[in-house]
């Protein structure tokens, strides 16, 4: 494997455990329906800002892991694939072959990535909560993704500069 292979693939086994760590243990309890907050959505963010379209295996695998392994088995597969769909959306928004910046995307292209990856994940998780659990079970989630995204934009924030330094791979 040549020395950028064996790079990108130790990043991107990096990133599925952060992107598990800050969804497993980053969390904050909401509702009476056992959700939660966490961050490991801006990790996704981070992935496609590091790895472009490669984040799609971190985002899907970190984050299905820590439903598997966090009780929310029923949520994994159906997480795999919005949770990667986000690493997808974000890589494309971000444009990592981008000449500004240094092959970085601008900061508002940034943050737009993040918006959109927090718009698959409200509108997954609403789809799969209503034909998991039904239209009430998943109006009534749908303030706590809100949450969810706005949160993990503004993390996202906070993470761009120093992201911004570290070379592509």
């Amino acid at each position: 494997m040549s020395g950028r292979g064996s790079r990108f693939l130790a990043l991107s086994a990096l990133m599925c455990a952060v992107v598990f760590c800050a969804t497993y243990f980053i969390k904050i309890p909401v509702g009476v329906m056992g959700g939660y907050i966490n961050a490991g959505d801006a990790v996704i963010c981070a992935a496609a800002l590091l790895l472009g379209r490669g984040a799609v295996l971190p985002a899907a695998v970190g984050s299905a892991l820590a439903d598997l392994l966090g009780g929310a088995a029923v949520y994994a597969a159906p997480t795999f694939v919005i949770k990667g769909a986000m690493g997808y959306a974000a890589a494309i928004i971000q444009g990592r072959k981008l000449a500004e910046n240094g092959g970085k995307p601008s900061f508002a292209r940034y943050l737009l990535s993040a918006g959109v990856a927090g718009l698959i994940m409200t509108a997954g998780y609403f789809l799969v909560e209503a034909l998991f659990f039904g239209l009430k079970y998943a109006v009534a989630g749908m303030p706590f993704n809100l949450v969810q995204w706005g949160g993990n934009v503004l993390i996202s924030a906070a993470l761009y500069r120093p992201l911004k330094g570290i070379p592509n791979v």
